[in-house]
């Protein structure tokens, strides 16, 4: 996939970047129904880049800043009933 991407004009940390928030989004989907399957893609997005951004309004951006895009993941979830 990193080689994939590669050719397709992405730098090494663009690409990271790319592939990281493709495996983060796995892990939010599957989190709640598959957990072992979750930490598996979990533990692999933040070995290809940490940390990702969450998408929110600047409280929710600024909290995963603070305490990391997998709590404010999770909070976001439970407030909103939505990732």
């Amino acid at each position: 996939v990193l080689k994939d991407l590669g050719r397709y004009g992405y730098s090494d940390i663009e690409y990271r970047k790319v592939l990281s928030y493709y495996i983060f989004g796995w892990w939010k989907e599957l989190r709640r129904t598959n957990p072992q399957i979750a930490s598996d893609y979990l533990q692999f997005a933040k070995e290809v880049h940490w940390p990702v951004e969450v998408k929110g309004n600047i409280a929710i951006r600024a909290a995963a800043k603070v305490f990391g895009p997998v709590i404010v993941t999770v909070l976001k979830y439970l407030l909103l009933n939505r990732d």
